[in-house]
C-alpha cells in the first residue's frame, strides 16, 4: 500500500502548478530542474527530506555513472530497486510485517509483542519531543496525507535524537543528545539547484569517504531490508556505503481502524549503527561542520536552544580554524550571489529546544573574495573585530542598564522582573546588529583597509542610545531620582563604549584609529 515507486504520493510544486508524483517521478523532475518545492513539508523536514533525496541519488550514481543526471524516472526507477537489492515492498510505506517496508524492518518471529507503542499520528512520530511547539506547529486536521506520513518518517529515522529509554538517536550525530545539522553552501535555494549540486558532489567525494572511514564499495545503502534482533547493533560501518541511510528506531506503519495510517514502535537494547571509533558523529557526513573536544579530537557541532549563533556562522562562512569544514560547507563558483544555509533542531536532555534556520547572502564580489586566500584572510580579520566590537556595545549597554536599576548603588538588589527587563533590553539589541552584521561586512568587501567602518561603529553607537533612552522609559520600577539614574546610565554608556573603542574621546564619534 502506498508504493513510492509506482503511487503519485508526494505533492509537488511545479513550475505548471502543484501535481502528486511518484519518488522516481521526483528525482527525475529535480534532475531537469522543474521542482519548486513541496506541498505538505514542514520547515523542520526539508532539510532531512532534502539530504534524503541526495544520498539516494549519489549512491544510484556510484553505481550506474551518468555523464549528466538522468532525467528519465525509469533510470531513478531502476537504481531504487537495485539498492533495495530487488525488494519492491522495501518502498511502499504499509506492507506485510514479514516484508520490508520503507525505512522499516521485517518482523522475526515474535516481533508483535514488542511493538508496544502505538503513534496516531505523523506529529507523534516526528523528532519533534518537545513540552513546547516552539515555532513548529502541530497540525490540528485529520486525517493526515499520505505524504506527511513520508515526511515524518524520514525525518525521524534518520535525524531524530534521544528519545528516552531504548529510543536511539541516528548515528550521523555527536552522541545520543546531538541533533543532525545541515549546513551548505548553495548557489540557489530552490530545490531543483541544490539537489542538482549536491548530487554531483556526493557522487564525487564517494571514493574518499570509502578511503578515509572504512566504508565499504558497493556496501548496504537501505538498512531496512532485513530483520534485526532490536537487541544488538545490525551494522558496522565497514558494511555500509558512506551514504547510507538509516533506519534507526523500530517502527512499523500499519493501515488504522478508520482510513489512514498509525505507527507501532518498539524499544531496542542498543542503535542500530555500530559507528565503531566514531562515536562523535566524525565519519564523514557532508552537511555537519566539525569542531575539536579539548582533547582535540573532531566531533560533529552541536547547536543549542539560541541556535546558530552570528559567530558560528562567521567561522563557517570563513573555514576558520577553530572548525573542520566539509566540501559542502566551501563557496563554489557562481555567475551570481550564494547562500550559506544551516538548520537542525536543538536538543536537550531527550527534548528539543527548538528549530532553527539561518541563511546568509553573499553577494557575488564577496564570494570572489572568499576564493582567494589572502582576500579571504584580510575579511575574514574585519569579520572578528565587528564581531568584537559588538560585544563590547554589548557590554557597555548591558553595565548602563544596571546603573540604571542600581542609580549607582551596587548594594542595591534586583528582583526578577528587572532582570527580566534587563534580557529583553539586550535581546533587541542582539536581534539588531546580528541582522545588520553580514550585510556591513559585505558593505566593506572591497575595501582594503582592515579597520572596522566608521559606519559599523556609529550604528553600534547610536542604537545603543536609542534602546537606553526607550529603556529606561519602559523599567518596571520607580525610584525618586528616576531623573538623576538616567543621566548616570547614559554617562555610564558613554563611559563603555569609550573604553571599548566604539566612540572616541574627543569628539563622541565613531572611528577607529
Amino acid at each position: 500500500m502506498h508504493d513510492l515507486l509506482t503511487d503519485e504520493i508526494i505533492g509537488v510544486r511545479m513550475r505548471g502548478g502543484a501535481r502528486q508524483m511518484t519518488l522516481p517521478g521526483l528525482l527525475a523532475a529535480l534532475s531537469c530542474g522543474s521542482v519548486e518545492g513541496y506541498v505538505s513539508i514542514q520547515p523542520h523536514q526539508s532539510d532531512p527530506w532534502h539530504a534524503f533525496l541526495v544520498q539516494l541519488a549519489a549512491t544510484i550514481l556510484a553505481r550506474a555513472p551518468t555523464k549528466r543526471l538522468p532525467t528519465d524516472p525509469e533510470y531513478w526507477r531502476d537504481g531504487l530497486l537495485k539498492l533495495a537489492d530487488g525488494k519492491e515492498t522495501a518502498w511502499s510505506l504499509v506492507e506485510d510485517v514479514n516484508k520490508p517496508a520503507f525505512l522499516q524492518y521485517p518482523w522475526n518471529s515474535g516481533d508483535e509483542d514488542k511493538y508496544k507503542t502505538e503513534l496516531k499520528s505523523p506529529d507523534e512520530l516526528d523528532a519533534l519531543v518537545a513540552s513546547k511547539n516552539h515555532e513548529i506547529k502541530k497540525r490540528s486536521v485529520y486525517p493526515a496525507s499520505v505524504d506527511d506520513w513520508v515526511y515524518a518518517i524520514v525525518l525521524c529515522q534518520t535525524t531524530a535524537a534521544f528519545g528516552g529509554s531504548g529510543v536511539w538517536a541516528a548515528s550521523r550525530m555527536n552522541g545520543q543528545s546531538g541533533g543532525r545539522l545541515f549546513v551548505s553552501w548553495v548557489r540557489a535555494l530552490d530545490p531543483s539547484t541544490r539537489f542538482q549540486d549536491e548530487a554531483i558532489e556526493l557522487q564525487r567525494l564517494h571514493q574518499d569517504r570509502v578511503k578515509r572511514y572504512g566504508f565499504k564499495q558497493g556496501g548496504v545503502v537501505l538498512t531496512w531490508l532485513k530483520a534485526w534482533d532490536l537487541e544488538s547493533p545490525q551494522y558496522r560501518i565497514d558494511e555500509l556505503d558512506p551514504w547510507f541511510i538509516e533506519a534507526a528506531r523500530a517502527i512499523r506503519l500499519l493501515p488504522a481502524q478508520e482510513d489512514g495510517m498509525r505507527a507501532l514502535r518498539a524499544s531496542t537494547g542498543k542503535p542500530q549503527i555500530d559507528v565503531g571509533p566514531w562515536k562523535r558523529g566524525n565519519f564523514g557526513d557532508p552537511w555537519i561542520p566539525l569542531e575539536k573536544d579539548k582533547e582535540g579530537n573532531r566531533k560533529a557541532i552541536k547547536i543549542k536552544r539560541e541556535g546558530f549563533g552570528t559567530e558560528l556562522l562567521k567561522n563557517i562562512v570563513f573555514c576558520d580554524s577553530q572548525l573542520h569544514v566539509t566540501e559542502m560547507q566551501k563557496p563554489r563558483r557562481s555567475d551570481g550571489p550564494g547562500w550559506l544555509i544551516a538548520s537542525g533542531l536543538a536538543y536537550n536532555r531527550a527534548r528539543t529546544d527548538g528549530f532553527h534556520r539561518a541563511e546568509v547572502l553573499v553577494p557575488k564580489e564577496a564570494v570572489n573574495l572568499l576564493e582567494r586566500p589572502a582576500d579571504r584572510d584580510m575579511l575574514a580579520k574585519l569579520a572578528k573585530r565587528m564581531l568584537s566590537d559588538s560585544a563590547k556595545a554589548r557590554n557597555a549597554l548591558r553595565d548602563a542598564l544596571k546603573e540604571f536599576v542600581t542609580n549607582g548603588k551596587s548594594e542595591r538588589r534586583t528582583g526578577r522582573s528587572v532582570a527580566k527587563w534587563i534580557r529583553s533590553v539586550l535581546t533587541e539589541f542582539d536581534a539588531f546588529w546580528r541582522a545588520e552584521y553580514f550585510p556591513a561586512l559585505w558593505r566593506e568587501a572591497g575595501n582594503r583597509d582592515a579597520r572596522v567602518p566608521k559606519s559599523w561603529l556609529d550604528m553600534l553607537a547610536k542604537h545603543t542610545d536609542r534602546l537606553l533612552v526607550n529603556a529606561v522609559k519602559s523599567a518596571p520600577l520607580a525610584h525618586g531620582l528616576a531623573r538623576m539614574a538616567a543621566v548616570r546610565a547614559s554617562m555610564a554608556l558613554r563611559r563603555g563604549l569609550i573604553k571599548g573603542g566604539i566612540i572616541a574621546i574627543q569628539r563622541g564619534q565613531a572611528e577607529r584609529g
